[in-house]
């Protein structure tokens, strides 16, 4: 099976401003980190800081999920040892 590609531009479907950041023009660059490319996911996942609060999310999800338990659902230690993972840096 043949297959072809239609250029973005060539579709009318995307704003100036989509084809310039596919295109890498220089004056969009200030509005992002890093271009959406293998190189660009490796730096980002180097430099990624989480910026959530890691015990918070876990007690409210506890206090959510609390009823799992009382309900005698067949996953519900899953659940409460992947919420408590979420307190790991990690």
């Amino acid at each position: 099976m043949r297959s072809s590609c239609i250029d973005y531009k060539a579709t009318g479907f995307f704003s100036q401003t989509v084809i310039d950041y596919l295109e890498d023009k220089p004056e969009l660059r200030p509005f992002y980190n890093q271009r959406p490319d293998i190189d660009g996911l490796k730096k980002n996942i180097a430099n990624r800081k989480v910026t959530a609060d890691r015990e918070l999310l876990a007690k409210i999800l506890e206090e959510q999920y609390s009823s799992i338990s009382k309900l005698n659902i067949r996953n519900s230690k899953s659940v409460h040892d992947n919420i408590s993972s979420l307190r790991e840096t990690n």
